[in-house]
């Protein structure tokens, strides 16, 4: 069983490799590594131990500000309560009242947290100022788009009805012509605001617990207070005890804490002791809890960590003091919470709190201080170890780098580019002098064979090997006008010629099957299948014969080419013996009939003469004119120009010609023109009008 095991690992081992830098680093790099952990292990701890003081320091100054910030929000609220005690003859009883409405209208826009402000009388009266800031309240009363403040009053009647009225009060103050007035069963008598305060002391402010309004329907807490008996009234008819009220909605409440500027890193919940939260500082996830119509609890926070703070939070101030405590908890996945919680005795009856909470104590300002400095040490002895391996590692692992990239480019046939180096190191320059000795024998092996079937070969990890086989190839043949094998003084001249031609036929991924006295011959589609053989054909001539024509309208003298293009099935494969030498070429039709109509288009001056196969692929991108030439007998064409539209193919392995863009294109320039040379013959006199031979065929990408 051991030795299977033993086995199984060395399989194992010998299968995974790695560079040799990786090697040598992570050896010397794992104890490093230890020894940081240990020194952030250490740092851990020690903030832990600080982590309460500076939390506890932190969250009670926050949670005092808080409810110093709440304070003042209900401040303007119990000033406006005060003024009415015993005075409730400052309250309104109809639009006459026009001073009276602006003051109150005047509280409002100074306390945009305020949303209405109002009187409850004894006889079942009511009149309520509302400001109109919030959306909710907008699309509940209707108001008009001018309209800033609406004035509703409520008088009872005989029936069981009362009558509601309603008034809009633009920016300025000033009464808009639309209102309106239709029957109700409100009685403010009825109402939480009313009942707290009727009972309660005269001028002594109370708030509720959180409701839902009856004007608009939105949830919120009402502060309210007896005003008295209107003794002094001059408004109603007869004393009667009058009821004050100031609304704010719990959605105002959240957003207000938002507002504040030492809430904007940490989070605060206002709740009160029976569970119901009243405000959060993240109103628009608070205000998804208010979707719900009823009156948010602690449990329904989203997070679970959330829940388990403010629930201990709760229970732990049921038990303390009221100015509240401090709590941490260990939540879920090792997050630690903590919480400072205020008291907030002046809203009301029931005590409410204040909590301030942040995810992490990472915060804490002692704590981050004494982990940044152990991390900087731990940081300085691993980057310093690290430095050390790197450049032991580097010594050893460059020069076997730089070999591995030479040895893709050998793969990739750039001899050029090849340059393993020397390393002072025997071994390394063994192996490098083994890797020079490769370059030239594959560089050798290269120019007897076709690149892309050598590459082939290397792709495939496998050697060349006698056999032929049966396939439709597109063959080329360019004849010259004259002999290659000419005095030195012009043999430049020829060999400039024959250079364009075969760096065109490599540009167009053809390969050169053979080149003779005095022309050249390509193949397309072997040894490798490729898509549209015969419009590349077709490009790489129509583009050889261009940059001729070019040259010498410059005086540059090459010499003419001229092509024949044919396709059709033919033998292609390695043609010799394996103990000898073996060579890639193909033997059939197609390069006969190629060859014959070479000479056909020397003889007649026509640059380029395909046969009806290769017609029927590129029709669609060449304009053709059919020759009556029975010699041949087959039916071949003469190329004129380009189509119209049509752009040039481009040839990706042209390198070294002219300043030609063999990739731009060439609509409306020299592709359209007639293919011309001095000493060639107009296709018109030998052929019928140009036609094209269309067919569906997919463009090279």
């Amino acid at each position: 069983m051991l030795s299977k095991l033993r086995s199984i690992w060395q399989s194992w081992r010998a299968k995974r490799t790695s560079s040799m830098r990786r090697h040598i680093f992570v050896t010397f790099a794992i104890p490093y590594l230890l020894l940081f952990s240990l020194l952030m292990w250490v740092a851990e701890r020690t903030a832990s131990d600080n982590a309460i003081a500076s939390a506890t320091s932190r969250f009670e100054q926050v949670g005092q500000r808080t409810s110093e910030s709440l304070f003042r929000i209900e401040e303007p609220a119990r000033a406006w309560l005060a003024a009415m005690t015993r005075n409730p003859a400052q309250g309104i009883h109809g639009v006459e009242d026009l001073a009276l409405l602006r003051v109150h209208m005047t509280l409002l826009s100074r306390s945009p947290h305020m949303a209405s402000v109002y009187f409850g009388y004894g006889n079942g009266e009511f009149a309520r100022v509302v400001s109109l800031s919030s959306a909710e309240t907008r699309q509940a009363v209707k108001a008009p788009e001018a309209a800033r403040y609406a004035v509703q009053f409520v008088r009872p009647l005989a029936g069981a009805l009362a009558q509601e009225s309603l008034e809009f009060y633009n920016a300025a103050m000033l009464p808009l012509a639309a209102s309106r007035s239709q029957g109700t069963e409100f009685d403010p008598r009825t109402r939480p605001w009313y009942a707290a305060a009727h009972n309660a002391k005269v001028g002594d402010a109370v708030a509720t617990p959180p409701y839902m309004f009856a004007f608009p329907r939105v949830l919120g807490v009402t502060m309210s207070a007896n005003l008295g008996n209107g003794d002094e009234a001059v408004g109603p008819a007869k004393p009667m005890k009058t009821v004050g009220g100031v609304d704010f909605s719990l959605a105002s409440l959240s957003r207000y804490l938002g507002e504040q500027k030492s809430l904007k890193s940490v989070q605060a919940y206002i709740f009160d002791e029976t569970g119901h939260l009243w405000a959060w500082s993240d109103a628009a996830r608070y205000d998804k809890l208010l979707a719900s119509g009823t009156v948010p609890r602690v449990e329904n926070l989203p997070e679970p960590a959330q829940r388990q703070l403010l629930k201990t939070a709760l229970s732990q101030a049921a038990k303390r003091k009221p100015e509240g405590g401090y709590v941490e908890i260990e939540a879920e996945g090792g997050t630690r919470m903590a919480a400072s919680i205020v008291s907030v005795p002046r809203l009301g009856s029931q005590r409410v709190f204040v909590a301030v909470t942040d995810p992490t104590t990472e915060v804490f300002a002692d704590v981050a201080q004494l982990r940044l400095r152990l991390l900087v040490l731990g940081l300085v002895g691993l980057i310093g170890g690290a430095l050390v391996i790197a450049l032991l590692a580097r010594r050893i692992a460059r020069p076997l780098r730089l070999m591995a990239v030479q040895t893709k480019l050998l793969e990739r046939f750039r001899f050029n580019d090849f340059s393993p180096g020397k390393s002072r190191i025997k071994e390394l320059a063994q192996l490098q002098s083994s890797l020079s000795m490769a370059r030239a024998a594959l560089s050798g092996y290269a120019r007897f064979m076709p690149k892309p079937l050598v590459r082939h070969y290397l792709a495939l990890r496998s050697e060349p090997k006698p056999g032929v086989e049966s396939r439709e190839v597109v063959a080329m043949y360019g004849m010259f006008r004259q002999p290659l094998h000419l005095p030195s003084g012009q043999n430049s001249v020829g060999f400039e010629a024959l250079s364009a031609v075969l760096q065109h036929v490599e540009g167009a991924r053809g390969v050169a099957d053979r080149i003779d006295n005095d022309g050249v011959g390509a193949l397309w589609n072997a040894p490798l299948i490729q898509n549209n053989p015969a419009l590349r054909a077709c490009e790489a001539a129509y583009q050889a014969i261009e940059w001729l024509d070019r040259h010498r309208a410059n005086d540059q003298a090459p010499w003419p080419v001229f092509i024949g293009i044919d396709m059709g099935m033919a033998s292609v494969g390695n043609f010799g013996t394996p103990t000898g030498r073996l060579i890639y070429t193909a033997a059939g039709q197609p390069m006969h009939r190629a060859s014959d109509l070479a000479l056909h288009a020397r003889r007649l001056s026509v640059p380029l003469l395909i046969t009806e196969p290769v017609a029927q692929l590129v029709g669609k991108y060449y304009e053709l004119r059919p020759l009556d030439l029975p010699e041949l007998r087959v039916p071949c064409y003469g190329i004129a120009r380009r189509s119209a539209g049509t752009e040039a193919m481009k040839l990706s392995g042209a390198e070294g010609m002219d300043a030609t863009d063999f990739g731009a294109s060439t609509r409306g320039g020299a592709s359209e023109r007639r293919m011309r040379h001095s000493d060639r013959r107009d296709l018109d006199s030998l052929g019928s009008d140009p036609q094209s031979v269309p067919v569906s065929t997919p463009d090279l990408k």
